[in-house]
């Protein structure tokens, strides 16, 4: 560890004041180090073990306390109340991926089951749409999750994938019934094909994407795996506030789908067969080709 103090800056201009562009105010510790806490909380690690887990790799508890830990969970709550608050009305996603996320709560014999969207921009940026708390994945959790995205003024997506099992697709064709449903081909290789396809009448491209809803299993994955064995988190809030901030801070780092901007086109209506983009002066597949000559 190397340790390194800020030097006091009596800067009083008023047009321009000085800001270390190494050392942002009222910085105590590393971005990096308040990024990893979520994991480790959800990991099973207790508060009061952070200071000597971290000591480890810092030569010091980096100030991370039990009471620090404690605050920032608090505020992390608070953080994601806001967010989960947010208006909407201003913003589009035309592809959804969805999935009910357990974690296992200490103190509490119902795991938690977070509910957890993911939304693509028309540009083909991947956003964090929704972290809430639901109940088993009931079609009463996610329809209640859905109203609300719609109350604060989101728009109905073209195209959602998740997990057949799931209440959502009930609750979907109530709250968004123009909809396209995906089932994700990890979750549901049995179900019938036509129901497994519909990726199909998308672009080719974004095809890698929309089978499956690895873009939400690949980041709560280890996550998952490890709260099967450990206590988890102290509470339902608790536990639903560090999802959040994990899957915010792995947001940061997701990358556009495929061909980003065929996005804008799905969006706009255009039509795609086996993946590839249908010209308006190509005959539809449904319709009969009458050769010149024929009987009308």
């Amino acid at each position: 560890m190397v340790e390194v103090r800020a030097p006091r800056v009596d800067d009083r201009r008023s047009a321009e004041r000085f800001r270390s562009a190494l050392l942002p105010p009222y910085a105590r510790r590393s971005p990096k180090v308040t990024e990893v806490l979520p994991i480790l909380y959800l990991r099973g690690l207790s508060t009061g073990d952070f200071g000597p887990a971290l000591s480890s790799f810092f030569g010091s508890d980096a100030g991370l306390s039990p009471s620090t830990i404690s605050r920032l969970t608090e505020t992390w709550q608070a953080e994601h109340a806001g967010w989960s608050r947010r208006d909407l009305s201003t913003v589009d996603y035309v592809y959804w991926w969805v999935d009910g996320v357990h974690f296992r709560i200490r103190l509490e014999e119902d795991r938690l089951c977070c509910l957890v969207i993911i939304g693509v921009r028309p540009d083909g940026t991947k956003e964090l749409v929704a972290v809430a708390d639901g109940y088993r994945e009931s079609t009463e959790s996610w329809a209640d999750l859905l109203r609300d995205l719609k109350a604060r003024g989101l728009g109905a997506p073209v195209l959602a994938t998740g997990d057949g099992a799931l209440g959502f697709w009930a609750a979907l064709r109530d709250v968004f019934p123009k909809t396209r449903e995906q089932a994700c081909w990890v979750h549901k290789t049995a179900r019938v094909l036509d129901a497994l396809l519909a990726f199909f009448d998308f672009p080719a491209e974004h095809a890698i994407h929309l089978r499956t809803t690895n873009p939400i299993e690949s980041t709560l994955s280890t996550v998952r795996l490890r709260t099967r064995v450990t206590k988890g988190a102290g509470s339902r809030e608790a536990g639903l506030a560090m999802a959040f901030k994990l899957l915010d801070a792995a947001s940061e780092r997701w990358r556009k789908v495929n061909a980003p901007h065929l996005v804008t086109l799905v969006r706009a209506g255009a039509r795609f067969i086996d993946g590839q983009l249908l010209e308006r002066s190509e005959p539809r597949p449904t319709e009969p080709i009458i050769e010149e000559g024929a009987a009308a």
